[in-house]
């Protein structure tokens, strides 16, 4: 395995020549690891497990058992149960440590370890000094050791050691033999020396063992030929990298949930690196142990980008410019984007798509008894299908290297690869056959050439399943040299394709899975008839009128051909090997499936349109009738039709107007887009057809012989049309410069997003020579069909497959998925760093005001500061008050700012109830500031329209006390005396509290108390989430939603701080009546939370409130507590709170958090009850949160 390379190319020769190969596989069972009744079995090897006197020394590590790992543990217990001792051998990061200790696990076997470096001498083998008690002393080395106990001798990088070091374990592991440096000898059981009980004499223990670790000789470790110079004392075992399947699996264990194609990704790049590695071709053998390393960090940190992960592993090859080309080539044909940047994004430009017009009207002709119609019944001609006995060709095999195409730059092309085409192959046609997912590289790619006629197939994400191809010439009719077959495929199954020969109409079963090919006979008339053709074609004559197969509803069994230039449709029933023929009276120009059943829809030459139905006994031709709206459209010729109808969000989105009605998406020659609504099944009336009119460029004109299915896909989810063009205008493309070398362009017509963009295509980087004759017959340079996901895929002339993406919710989720695969570098962090500042406070003051309002970090001089002392501002310790200037905080620790003394304490008190008072003073006396109140209400004035709504659709709650009458039991009714003489028993009534009917007056108006935080955290934290203006904002929304309800909802608004549990803020005796007094109550609200103390009445505010209201006479009770979930720094407990909430049963009382640190609001409201907690940190859900406690109430 690690011969080096002339030597190993000079084995494997001669082995190859006396015959001796390698064997395929290595085993097909599933082998296991188990231990039952003290026996180990490893696959089918057994061995008795050892019963140490203490596990203490049994390694015991994380360990994953993939086959490949266990057929080498397997072949190691055989070696071990014939007494031999171990080598293992390989390149670093493999496994060779894990293999030992996993080895000895089972076994339970005690270990003893030593490592071997340059530096190990003779005498560091065998004596190691320690210190005991102040003094150097030599004590036994592990080697010894396990020579006296029967422990085995792990020997790690054997290797590294000097060769004549190394050597002196010869006689230990020959004879059993060992001269130590101190004089003692170590010697087997049966040695003479053996029974002199000697102090000298160190007799080896039959249980002792030794298992060698070395890595491979020569670069890149540049250690010692261990295994030159006493391999074959060992039973060696070449441990390798594990192959992709069980590395898949071992990555799989360490990594549940990473993603399965990044793992893939990850094992196809580094299985190349260490190919690159054995041709020397870069330096270092990367291992499993980085791969584990990056799918271990990927496990731990989902978030970060896996290009970014793997700089961890290969930055140390950065410095050098070859190695780092080789890496980034490497990783880019995988797939990682690594050394590019999340904004490398190539995506087409949007253009503006020209709005829709109304052209015509449709209307499909009927049947009807009273009146002459149009309608025709056309005769069909039945025959059976013979179909040939299969024959077997030869099914090749290649494997196809897959580049992914967003490896440095995001474009909409997603990979592709080259066919291994023939110099004289020319395509064809190609098809993609759904592999179940919505992923296209489950898909199984189809696709058609001549000259040789062949098939390739291939699944992109097949790895295991290289790409097949057959040939198909000898299964097709042998004419002329002019002869000039064109191939067109369709789907059968998931594997068995349809091809159709076009030129001799010939049908041909192909299974890609065996190679079996059978040949379906049609109508011998039709055979005669393309004999005929060919000769004609043979002797110099051209004819343009051919079949062409229709490929829709092939997979169903149903295949139709018709006439290109004729009037003949063929129909076939492939599972019941019958064939229709039916003609019609127009030449065709062409035909299109629609959804449902046997519905066709035939163009003639002139552009008229009809309907064909199959009624299962015979085909009834409906014309349709086409009213001009416009005047270019009474011959729109339609390329493409979608087989399957828009949904009602694509066609409300393409018509900007909600339509439900089932319709299908044309793709006209003439036109970008065209639909019919309602069109076939709406037949009682006149469809609509609109069109998206094409501006400045008119697509190429298509000769007989070239299918638009093949160049035209309609992708009806999406609402997107794209075809293949050979122009695109200028302002299509970034600074109107059209993209060197590019001459063919995707055209992708977005219907749902009202946009026009231009793709460009690569060009084919080496067309075949023979391509003049594909030019000469006017054959389409680009072949393209849909793929799962809204996708494409497309081969050119020198047969390149390319997969693209233009769904725009695909891209956009591609888009996001590529930025997190490179890892976002520009994300803000934060660090924190604690000290303590060791500064003292003085006295409090305010401080200076700064003119430029520069930030100030510590210090006790200017106002607004951060993390200071002694002035007013945030997060320092001895200030007055809060004073927020905008800048980022600083934040002092608490345990600093409680070691304030008590009299700066009392001075910051009074300093700050002052300055309270008199900005108190100052709203009062202040003007109505307008533009400040329409800041604050302008955001939220469709919220309190809403509000009103909820409010004046509440009902009456209030219950009152009636009599209840027809009772068996209480009081005597009066009214019931002579029907209790009679026997009657329900003759008593009870007094009873009754519902009120719906709509009725209430007789007391409702009650809310709105208790809202004006805590210091409220101010503290604005900057960081905006907490206190939300606050402010919610309040005035209940104000102003309030307003003129007063018969309806009493309302009142407390606050509560670290100071208070409840701060009259409004009194529902005295509520605002205009815009100064509600601004007054939002500034007095800052003003509170601003120049209060720390601390936190949450829970206090919340009793108050419930036990206020509750004695209060009203139709209904709210309490509606607005908080910033801060209960963790002030030590409430959950639990509390929720008793408060719910300590009356007649009192509604809610908890809104509108702020929150982290999750601390989603935590709290899981644990609080159900239905009493919301989190709010978007106002446009406060309305529908109130809504929702309203008719909590009422159905309560």
């Amino acid at each position: 395995r690690f011969l080096p390379p002339l030597a190993k190319q000079a084995l494997d020769t001669t082995l190859k020549n006396q015959g001796i190969v390698k064997s395929s596989n290595l085993k097909n069972e599933e082998l296991a690891c188990e231990v039952s009744n003290g026996v180990l079995k490893i696959g089918n090897t057994h061995s008795p497990v050892y019963v140490p006197d203490t596990k203490t020394k049994v390694p015991d590590i994380l360990f994953f058992d993939i086959q490949q790992h266990v057929v080498v543990l397997e072949n190691m217990l055989q070696d071990w149960l014939l007494g031999d001792h171990l080598l293992l051998v390989g390149n670093q990061g493999v496994g060779k440590n894990k293999l030992a200790d996993r080895f000895l696990y089972l076994l339970s076997r005690p270990r003893e370890y030593i490592q071997l470096h340059r530096d190990t001498t003779v005498q560091s083998l065998t004596i190691q000094p320690v210190v005991k008690d102040g003094l150097i002393k030599y004590d036994d080395s592990p080697l010894v050791v396990a020579v006296k106990t029967g422990r085995v001798l792990v020997v790690d990088e054997a290797d590294k050691a000097p060769t004549h070091v190394t050597c002196v374990l010869k006689t230990l592991v020959e004879s059993g033999e060992m001269l130590l440096s101190d004089g003692r000898r170590i010697v087997p059981k049966t040695h003479l020396l053996a029974s002199t009980q000697s102090p000298d004499v160190i007799i080896s223990h039959p249980n002792f063992r030794m298992i060698v670790l070395a890595n491979r000789p020569g670069f890149p470790f540049l250690g010692n030929d261990f295994f030159g110079s006493l391999g074959d004392l060992f039973s060696c075992h070449a441990i390798d990298n594990p192959s992709v399947e069980s590395e898949m699996s071992l990555l799989r264990s360490y990594g549940p949930d990473v993603p399965e194609d990044i793992m893939h990704r990850l094992v196809g790049a580094f299985g190349e690196l260490r190919d690159l590695a054995d041709q020397g071709l870069i330096q270092y053998p990367y291992s499993t142990r980085e791969v584990v390393n990056i799918v271990k960090h990927l496990q731990e940190f989902p978030n970060d980008g896996v290009a970014s992960v793997i700089r961890n592993v290969v930055d140390f090859d950065s410095w050098s410019g070859d190695a780092k080309d080789v890496l980034i080539r490497v990783m880019h044909h995988h797939g990682i984007p690594a050394g590019t940047s999340p904004n490398n994004v190539n995506l087409a430009k949007k253009l503006p798509l020209p709005n829709p017009k109304l052209m015509a009207m449709w209307q499909v002709s009927r049947q009807h008894p009273a009146i002459k119609t149009s309608l025709m019944q056309i005769p069909v001609d039945s025959s059976p299908v013979r179909v040939k006995i299969p024959v077997k060709l030869t099914l090749h095999h290649q494997s196809v290297d897959i580049t992914e195409a967003r490896s440095s730059v995001f474009t909409e092309q997603e990979s592709y690869w080259q066919l291994p085409l023939y110099d004289t192959g020319l395509v064809t046609d190609i098809i993609v056959s759904s592999g179940g997912t919505q992923d296209p590289l489950d898909d199984c790619i189809h696709v058609a050439t001549v000259a040789p006629a062949a098939v390739y197939s291939f699944v992109p994400r097949g790895r295991d399943t290289p790409l097949k191809y057959i040939l198909l010439q000898d299964v097709l009719p042998r004419y002329r040299s002019a002869y000039q077959p064109r191939l067109r495929l369709a789907n059968l199954s998931s594997r068995k394709l349809l091809i159709h020969e076009e030129v001799s109409n010939t049908l041909l079963n192909v299974d890609m899975n065996t190679g079996a090919v059978s040949c379906m006979q049609l109508n011998s008339r039709f055979e005669i008839a393309a004999e005929l053709l060919m000769k004609r074609l043979g002797s110099g004559g051209r004819s343009e009128i051919f079949f062409r197969m229709c490929k829709s509803k092939v997979e169903q069994g149903q295949l139709a051909l018709w006439e290109v230039g004729g009037k003949r449709i063929l129909f076939i029933d492939i599972h019941k090997e019958m064939s229709r023929l039916v003609t019609l009276p127009f030449i065709l120009y062409s035909l299109h499936l629609l959804e449902g059943r046997y519905q066709w829809f035939a163009i003639d030459e002139e552009g008229n349109k009809w309907l064909l139905k199959d009624n299962m006994y015979n085909f009834v031709l409906h014309p349709v009738t086409q009213t001009p709206v416009e005047q270019d459209c009474s011959h729109m010729l339609v390329s493409c039709i979608s087989p399957h109808t828009l949904s009602d969000f694509v066609l409300s989105s393409a018509l900007k107007e909600k339509i439900s009605a089932s319709t299908h998406l044309l793709a006209p020659y003439n036109a970008l887009a065209a639909v019919a609504v309602g069109f076939p099944e709406l037949d009682a009336s006149e469809n609509e057809v609109y069109v998206w009119e094409r501006d400045n460029i008119s697509l190429k004109a298509f000769s007989s012989v070239s299918d638009p299915v093949s160049s035209t896909v309609v992708l009806s989810d999406a609402g997107q049309i794209v075809r293949v063009v050979d122009q695109a205008p200028r302002n299509a493309f970034e600074y109107d410069v059209s993209p060197s070398g590019a001459n063919i362009f995707l055209e992708v017509t977005d219907l749902v997003n009202h946009s026009l963009s231009y793709i460009p295509v690569p060009q084919a980087s080496q067309s075949s020579p023979y391509w003049a004759w594909s030019v000469a017959a006017r054959t389409s340079p680009l072949f393209m069909a849909a793929t799962s996901g809204q996708g494409l895929a497309t081969v050119d002339s020198a047969g390149v497959v390319r997969l693209w993406q233009t769904g725009s919710v695909g891209l956009q989720k591609a888009l996001a998925d590529w930025r997190k695969m490179i890892g976002d570098d520009t994300e803000r962090l934060r660090l924190e760093v604690d000290r303590f500042s060791g500064e003292d406070v003085t006295e409090p003051k305010h401080g200076q005001e700064d003119p430029d309002n520069n930030p100030h970090i510590g210090g006790n001089t200017w106002a607004g500061g951060t993390g200071g002392r002694d002035t007013a501002g945030l997060g320092g310790k001895g200030g007055p008050y809060r004073l927020d200037a905008g800048h980022d905080v600083h934040q002092l620790s608490e345990a600093e700012k409680d070691a304030v003394p008590a009299e700066v304490r009392r001075a910051a008190r009074e300093m700050a109830q002052k300055a309270f008072k008199e900005r108190l003073r100052e709203i009062r006396m202040s003007e109505y500031d307008a533009s400040l109140y329409e800041k604050l209400a302008g955001g939220v004035q469709q919220q309190v329209h809403a509000l009103r709504t909820i409010i004046n659709s509440l009902q009456a709650k209030g219950k009152e006390r009636q009599w209840l009458r027809h009772r068996t039991s209480g009081e005597l009714d009066d009214t019931k005396l002579i029907e209790g003489l009679a026997g009657e028993r329900n003759i008593y009534r009870q007094r009873h509290e009754e519902e009120p009917e719906i709509g009725a007056p209430q007789r007391h108006p409702k009650r809310l108390r709105l208790v809202v935080d004006v805590s210091g955290s409220m101010y503290r934290f604005n900057g960081h989430d905006g907490r206190l203006e939300r606050e402010l904002e919610a309040t005035l929304m209940v104000m102003e939603a309030f307003e003129g309800f007063e018969n309806k909802f009493k309302y009142d608004i407390y606050g509560h701080s670290g100071e208070e549990a409840a701060v009259p803020l409004v009194e529902c005796d005295n509520v605002p009546h205009n815009n100064k007094e509600r601004l007054d109550v939002l500034k007095t609200m800052q003003a509170h939370s601003q120049f209060c103390l720390s601390g936190d009445h949450t829970l206090e505010a919340a009793v108050k409130a419930v036990k206020d209201i509750a004695t209060e006479e009203c139709d209904e009770r709210f309490v509606i507590l607005l908080s910033d979930a801060n209960f963790d720094r002030y030590g409430i407990r959950p639990s509390h709170f929720a008793k408060a909430l719910t300590a009356e049963n007649t009192v509604n009382t809610f908890a809104i958090f509108i702020g929150s640190l982290g999750d601390q609001a989603d935590r709290l409201t899981k644990v609080l009850p159900a239905g009493h907690s919301f989190v709010c940190l978007d106002l446009k859900k406060l309305p529908q949160i109130l809504q929702q406690i309203f008719t909590s109430a009422m159905l309560k």
